[in-house]
């Protein structure tokens, strides 16, 4: 069916064309697999068109804050809720922890935490306690070595990935970030202070 494009249904002679695509994803080397003999090689070459690496949660630098971020905004809205976000030290426990289970730990973390938690922010102890529980960020850190070391640079990037997690949109780009629509396009400008004008 793949291969040809076309397949019959149960109980019909007639042949149907295929008009879809396969997206497939796996956390296994399937290259590996065909060498082993557990995986079909006619498969693997049928399915091996664009192949594309999503790194790990815990090699996404900046990104994961943002994530998070819109995690909590669409399960808020969904449940109701108004938060304004996550505490210092709730950032501090979930920068500091390496997400094994990525992203769907992720969402699961944060799904806990408006549940369980009371106030406007989400703090520390909202969080699972294999996540609060992890020691805050100390100087030296690996997770501190990929912050750019001046503040601007760090607004920029933080803004960047704001515009490509919304398409562009400033609007919503600004809500991700906490800001008002004003400022983001004042700090859009070039003399703005972030350089961050995609």
């Amino acid at each position: 069916m793949l291969e040809e494009r076309r397949f019959e249904r149960l109980g019909s002679n007639r042949p149907l064309r295929l008009e879809a695509r396969v997206l497939a994803a796996t956390n296994r080397d399937l290259a590996e697999m065909v060498e082993a003999g557990t995986f079909r090689r006619d498969l693997f070459y049928r399915i091996a068109v664009v192949k594309l690496r999503v790194p790990p949660l815990r090699d996404r630098g900046d990104d994961l804050l943002l994530l998070a971020t819109r995690i909590l905004l669409d399960l808020a809205q969904t449940a109701g809720r108004r938060v304004e976000g996550f505490s210092p030290a709730a950032i501090d426990a979930i920068v500091a922890y390496a997400w094994p289970g990525n992203v769907r730990e992720l969402r699961n973390a944060i799904e806990r935490a408006l549940v369980v938690g009371e106030g406007r922010w989400l703090e520390p102890q909202d969080l699972p306690e294999t996540v609060h529980g992890a020691p805050p960020p100390q100087p030296g850190d690996e997770s501190l070595i990929r912050l750019p070391a001046r503040l601007d640079l760090l607004e920029a990037r933080a803004i960047q990935a704001a515009l490509r997690a919304t398409g562009g949109n400033q609007s919503q780009a600004a809500a991700l970030l906490g800001i008002g629509r004003s400022t983001l396009h004042r700090k859009l400008q070039p003399n703005g202070g972030t350089g961050a004008k995609e």
